[in-house]
C-alpha cells in the first residue's frame, strides 16, 4: 500500500455485526443536507440502497433504505446497488445505480437505471430509463456507472463497467464511457472499452472495474478496483488528460492493499473519494472470507498525485 494514503486505525467505520453486509459506498458532501456528508451504499440484506450521513466521516447514522428493489417484467431491478448521485444544474438530485435479476441465467445480469431526488431522500424511478449498449466486450451487462457534469461543455460524462464472460457474474472486466446532453439519452463514441487491465503496465491485472473519475486541473483522476486475481483486489489510480485513453498509472499502485489478517484479508473494493477542508478521504468495502465492511483511507499529502 502507497505510504502517502494511511487506513483510520478504527476502520471499519461501518460494520457488519451491526448492520449486515454493506458495500460499493459512494460520498456526497452536500451542503444542503443536516449532516456534512451523505453515504449511498449497496445494502444487501435489503438488495436496496441505503443512506447513511455523517458530520466527520467516522461516526454513521443507522441506514435508511431510499431506493428497494421493485422488480419490472424483465426482473432487471430485483437486486439494486452501486449508486452514483449527482447535483443537477437546477439543484435536483439524480441517482444513477446497477439493477441485476434475480439469478444468474438472466440474458443480461446487469443495467444501470436512474431516479431523481427534490432532497436526496425521496427518489422516484425514471421508469422509461434504462442504459444497456450492446457490444462484445459489455454484452452480459454494466454496472458501477459514475458520471460527472461538464458546465463548461454543457455534457454528462459517464463511466461504468462491462462485462462479457458470464462466469464472472459477480464482477465486471473493463470499463467504458458515454456522453450526454441531457444525462438520459447517451451515446458512447467508443467501440470497445477506454480502459481495460490491459492498459496498466506489469501484467498483475487481470480486470478493472468500479471507477470513480474526478476532473481536477488538466487530469482526469481515475480511482478503480485492480483485481489481481478473481478473489483479491486492490485499489488503484490513474490520470489522463482527456479521459477516454492513454492512461497513466500512479507509480505506488496500488495505493490501497488487503491487509493479511485484518477485515479486508481479501479485497479493497469501490473507492468513494472526497475532498474537505483540503483534506482527501477514500472509503471502500473490505472483505475478508464473506464479509464485507466499509472503511476510511486518509492522504496524507496534497494533492491526488
Amino acid at each position: 500500500m502507497s505510504r502517502a494514503w494511511c487506513k483510520f486505525s478504527g476502520n471499519p467505520v461501518i460494520a457488519a455485526e451491526k448492520w449486515g453486509t454493506t458495500f460499493d459506498p459512494f460520498i456526497l458532501e452536500d451542503s444542503g443536507s443536516a449532516k456534512r456528508f451523505r453515504m449511498y451504499l449497496s445494502w444487501r440484506p435489503q438488495n436496496a440502497i441505503a443512506l447513511v450521513e455523517s458530520d466527520d466521516g467516522i461516526q454513521w447514522s443507522a441506514p435508511r433504505i431510499v431506493l428497494g428493489a421493485s422488480p419490472r417484467k424483465d426482473m432487471r431491478e430485483f437486486h439494486l446497488n452501486r449508486a452514483c448521485v449527482l447535483r443537477l444544474p437546477d439543484g435536483r438530485y439524480r441517482m444513477y445505480y446497477s439493477g441485476q435479476g434475480p439469478d444468474r441465467s438472466a440474458e443480461k445480469h446487469a443495467c444501470i437505471f436512474a431516479a431523481e431526488s427534490d432532497n436526496g431522500i425521496h427518489w422516484q424511478k425514471l421508469p422509461e430509463f434504462m442504459f444497456s449498449p450492446d457490444g462484445e466486450w459489455q454484452s452480459k451487462g454494466v454496472m458501477c456507472p459514475h458520471v460527472l457534469y461538464d458546465a463548461e461543455a454543457g455534457r454528462y460524462q459517464m463511466w461504468y463497467s462491462g462485462m462479457n464472460n458470464p462466469g464472472a457474474y459477480y464482477e465486471p472486466d473493463a470499463i467504458g464511457y458515454a456522453e450526454s446532453r441531457d444525462g438520459l439519452v447517451w451515446e458512447t463514441p467508443f467501440a470497445g472499452p477506454v480502459f481495460r487491465a490491459e492498459d496498466v503496465e506489469g501484467g498483475k491485472l487481470i480486470k478493472v472495474t468500479a471507477a470513480q473519475v474526478i476532473k481536477d486541473g488538466a487530469y482526469y483522476y481515475m480511482f478503480y478496483i485492480g483485481f489481481e486475481s478473481h478473489s483479491r483486489a486492490t485499489i488503484c489510480l490513474g490520470r489522463s488528460r482527456t479521459g477516454t485513453g492513454e492512461w497513466e498509472a500512479h507509480p505506488d499502485n496500488p495505493i490501497v492493499s488487503p491487509d493479511e489478517g485484518r477485515w479486508d484479508h481479501d479485497a479493497c473494493y469501490k473507492p468513494a473519494v472526497c475532498v474537505a477542508d483540503g483534506k482527501i478521504m477514500l472509503w471502500y468495502n473490505g472483505r475478508k472470507a464473506s464479509t464485507e465492511q466499509i472503511g476510511l483511507v486518509y492522504k496524507n499529502s496534497p494533492g491526488f498525485w
